[in-house]
C-alpha cells in the first residue's frame, strides 16, 4: 500500500468535508436571513460576474426589488462554494483512484457523492432562479447533509487505513454499527421535521405578518410540539447509546471516545437551543446555531459509524483468513 496516497486521500477528503460544511453553514445563513432571491441568475448575479454594490451598477431591465448588497454577496459566495464542493470531490476521486485496490468501497462512495452533488446543485440553482419553494429547500438541505455524511465516512476510513494502530486494541459491542446507523437516520428525520416547522413558520409569517413570533409558534399546530418531543427522545436515546457504548467497549480509541462525548454534548446543546428558540421568539442567531449543531451531530455520528464499519471489516477478513 502506498502510504503517501492514503495520506493524500485523507487530506483531500477532509478538505472536501470542511468545504461542504461551510456550504451547509452558509445555506443556513441564507435561509435565516431570507436572502434566497438576493442573487438572481447563474453564473452571473443581476447580469454581472461580481455582485453589484449599488442599484446603479445593475443593468437596465433587471428587477431590483429587494436588492441588498450584503445579502447578494452571501448568496453569491454560497453558490460558488457549491461549485467548489463539486470540484474538490472530483479531485478527491482522482486521488482515491490511485489507491483503488485498497479503498475501492471509498472510491464508489465518492462517485455517489458526485451524482448527489450534481442533483443538489441543480436543485439549488432552480431554487434561486425559478421557485423558492420550502419543500424543495428541505430536500436541498437533506441532500447536502447526505453529501457531508459520505465525505465524513470517507475521511474516517482513510484515517483508519492510514493509522490502523489507533483501533488495533479496541473492541466495541457487535451491534454498534446498526445502532449508529439508526441514530443517523433518526437525526435526518428530526432535521426534516425541523425544516418542516420552519416551512410552516415562513407560511404563517407571510399570511399573518402582524402576529408576534411567539404567536406564529402557536399557529403552526402540532408539528412544532412533535419536533420538540422527538428532540427530547433523540437526546435520551443518544445519551443511552453513548453510555452503553463507552461502558461496554474495551480499550475504546481516543477517536471514538472524543467523538461520542462530542455527540452527547451536541445533543444537550441542541435541546437548550430548541428551548431558547421557543422562549426567545425565534431569534435568527439561535436558528443558525441550532441548524449548525444538527449538521455537526450528523457528521460525528457518521464518523463513529465509519469506525465500526472498519472494525467489522477487519473481523470479517480475519475470519476468512482463518478458514
Amino acid at each position: 500500500m502506498n502510504s503517501n496516497n492514503i495520506i493524500f486521500l485523507r487530506k483531500a477528503s477532509f478538505f472536501s468535508s470542511a468545504v461542504t460544511y461551510l456550504w451547509i453553514f452558509l445555506g443556513g445563513l441564507v435561509r435565516v436571513s431570507g436572502a434566497g432571491q438576493s442573487c438572481p441568475g447563474w453564473p452571473k448575479c443581476y447580469g454581472l460576474w461580481l455582485p453589484p454594490s449599488s442599484i446603479s451598477e445593475i443593468p437596465a431591465g433587471i428587477d431590483v426589488a429587494g436588492f441588498d448588497p450584503q445579502l447578494t454577496w452571501i448568496v453569491f459566495i454560497y453558490k460558488y462554494i457549491g461549485l467548489f464542493v463539486l470540484l474538490s470531490v472530483g479531485f478527491t476521486i482522482a486521488v482515491a483512484f490511485q489507491s483503488f485496490k485498497y479503498v475501492s468501497k471509498v472510491f464508489f462512495a465518492l462517485l455517489s457523492v458526485i451524482l448527489i452533488i450534481l442533483l443538489d446543485l441543480w436543485l439549488s440553482l432552480s431554487l434561486f432562479s425559478v421557485n423558492y419553494e420550502p419543500f424543495a429547500i428541505t430536500v436541498h438541505y437533506i441532500l447536502s447533509l447526505i453529501i457531508a455524511s459520505i465525505l465524513v465516512y470517507v475521511t474516517t476510513q482513510a484515517y483508519l487505513i492510514e493509522n490502523p494502530q489507533s483501533e488495533e486494541k479496541a473492541e466495541y459491542p457487535p451491534s454498534s454499527q446498526i445502532l449508529f446507523s439508526f441514530l443517523w437516520a433518526f437525526g435526518i428525520i428530526q432535521i426534516a421535521l425541523g425544516t418542516r416547522v420552519r416551512e410552516q413558520l415562513e407560511w404563517v409569517s407571510g399570511q399573518l405578518p402582524l402576529l408576534g413570533r411567539q404567536e406564529w409558534l402557536s399557529e403552526i399546530g402540532s408539528i412544532g410540539y412533535l419536533h420538540g418531543l422527538t428532540g427530547v427522545i433523540q437526546c435520551i436515546v443518544t445519551w443511552a447509546i453513548g453510555y452503553w457504548l463507552l461502558k461496554n467497549s474495551k480499550k475504546a480509541s481516543a477517536l471514538v471516545t472524543n467523538f461520542m462525548n462530542g455527540v452527547m454534548g451536541l445533543m444537550l446543546a441542541q435541546i437548550l437551543l430548541g428551548v431558547a428558540l421557543f422562549m426567545a421568539g425565534l431569534p435568527a442567531v439561535v436558528q443558525i446555531l441550532h441548524e449548525w449543531g444538527s449538521s455537526l451531530y450528523i457528521g460525528l455520528i457518521l464518523a463513529l459509524y465509519s469506525t465500526f464499519v472498519y472494525k467489522n471489516s477487519l473481523k470479517t477478513e480475519a475470519a476468512l483468513n482463518n478458514e
